[in-house]
Order: structure tokens, then C-alpha cells, then sequence
């Protein structure tokens, strides 16, 4: 899970409590845009095979929070890795049989062992480019108020 920085949220903080109704209104637009935002910048980042990574990304919306995720079982795995490169830092070997099998480009291939995948860390990248834009949105919306 990762997290942007908010810069002035003390001031969003202010703002409501002097018109509530007035930021309220302001604020639940300006998240559902942040998180359209953030989406689309997930989506962009998201490495494409058969493209079901990308349409796995979902955002859900509640109040004064927005949640976006890849919904794809495999993504935390294109996130931190595998194998070697992944958490465990060892080699993919077989749990029940005495070689892996798989295909690449519609050939069979059959290993005792393979490195695994190296991450493609696409949320962090997200995280990142993501802060100024909701930083700007932000900033747009107390001065709208």
C-alpha cells in the first residue's frame, strides 16, 4: 500500500469547519477527480500482456477517501517480483513434480529451476507521479472556496 502527502490539508481541515456544507461539496468532487486522476496514471504505468492487468484497476469512491487497486490476482506479483527478485530472494522450483513446464511463444519449456520475474513496481510509480497532481488539485480547490 502506498500513500501521497497531502500538502494544506490543514487548511482543507479549516475550511470545513467554517462551511461545511460549501467544502464538502468541493471536496467529494475534487476526490472522485483525484481518483479518475490516479487511475488513469495507474493504467498507464500497468505493464500490458493481454491487457487485463490495465482493466483489472478499479477505483472505488467513499466519502472524503478514494481506494484504487489492480484487481488482478497476479499484480502483487508484477508489483514485488518473484523468485529471486521477489520477496523470498530464491529460485522458483517444482512443489509437485521434478521440472516446471510452461509455454513462451508457444513453445514448451521445462526447468528444474527458473529466476522468476523482476518487479515492475507500476503502483509506487503511480504514487509518485500522482502527489503534485493531487497537491494541485488541492491547491485549486481551497482557492475555488
Amino acid at each position: 500500500m502506498y500513500e501521497i502527502k497531502i500538502e494544506n490539508l490543514d487548511k482543507v481541515l479549516k475550511e470545513f469547519e467554517e462551511a461545511p456544507e460549501k467544502v464538502d461539496k468541493e471536496l467529494q468532487k475534487g476526490i472522485k477527480n483525484i481518483g479518475a486522476i490516479i487511475t488513469g496514471i495507474e493504467k498507464k504505468e500497468a505493464p500490458v500482456g493481454t491487457g487485463y492487468l490495465r482493466r483489472s484497476i478499479i477505483f472505488k469512491y467513499q466519502p472524503i477517501s478514494v481506494s484504487i487497486w489492480p484487481n488482478a490476482k497476479y499484480a502483487k506479483y508484477i508489483e514485488s517480483g518473484t523468485g529471486l527478485f521477489g520477496p523470498r530472494h530464491d529460485y522458483i522450483r517444482p512443489v509437485r513434480a521434478k521440472v516446471l513446464a510452461f509455454k513462451v511463444k508457444g513453445r514448451w519449456v521445462f526447468a528444474k529451476k527458473v529466476k522468476g520475474q523482476k518487479a515492475n513496481k507500476f503502483v509506487e510509480r503511480t504514487a509518485g507521479k500522482a502527489e503534485p497532481v493531487v497537491n494541485t488539485i488541492i491547491d485549486k480547490m481551497l482557492n475555488d472556496l
